[in-house]
């Protein structure tokens, strides 16, 4: 048992410290990307030739970056804190399939050429979703070994003495509704016994008493 526990205490400490790491990259990463997003519009495409010619300067590049950042980095967020913290299976599958699309998409515009003017905009998204799935398969590996650790004796302290004092507190439950039931019982005893005592006195009221009569003479 001791072995277990120190096994399992090792499993927890390695599932919490994975948690903590998926937890912060996707608020950094999410952070970094919508800022990134945003400088881009006056910063990297910014297209001095267009401002010379009197054209909107403004890539449409921009626009779809930051459109999708703050809808794809709030929500890959929402699920890793789910997925990390709250250890749902569910939130890590949506996570995986929302940057799955993502990627998917942030693809097939690079196809059609619409990366051209920023290429470091393409390979900031494809860093993102592809860092976002495998932090997404991490989290399910990591729930994995915690579902099995929630089944394991002395879930999550892991500790003897802990667990000695749960089971004794379950102990002293069990006998305290023990003790209750005997009481119950006792009570229910005492107050048949007395009902039997005074049905005994009301049976001796009823003795017959000797009378002399006729028959005694013969």
């Amino acid at each position: 048992m001791l072995d277990d526990f120190a096994k399992n205490l090792c499993l927890m400490k390695k599932c919490k410290k994975a948690y903590t790491v998926i937890f912060y990259c996707f608020l950094v990463g999410g952070l970094l990307l919508v800022i990134y997003s945003f400088t881009s519009m006056t910063g990297l495409s910014w297209d001095w030739l267009a401002v010379a010619g009197g054209v909107d300067p403004l890539s449409p590049i921009s626009f779809v970056m930051i459109g999708v950042s703050i809808v794809l980095a709030p929500l890959s967020f929402f699920f890793a804190y789910r997925g990390s913290q709250k250890q749902n299976d569910l939130s890590v599958i949506l996570l995986m399939m929302l940057n799955a699309a993502a990627l998917l998409l942030i693809i097939v515009l690079q196809r059609h050429h619409f990366f051209n003017r920023l290429m470091i905009g393409f390979w900031v998204f494809m860093i993102y979703t592809v860092g976002a799935l495998i932090l997404g398969a991490f989290n399910m590996k990591t729930n994995l070994t915690y579902h099995y650790l929630e089944e394991q004796p002395g879930f999550p302290l892991f500790n003897e003495r802990a667990e000695e004092q749960r089971y004794n507190k379950i102990q002293r439950g069990i006998k305290d509704q023990f003790q209750q039931e005997m009481e119950r019982r006792m009570k229910t005893a005492a107050d048949s016994m007395g009902d039997l005592g005074t049905a005994s006195g009301q049976l001796e009221k009823y003795v017959p008493e000797h009378k002399p009569s006729d028959m005694d003479s013969i």
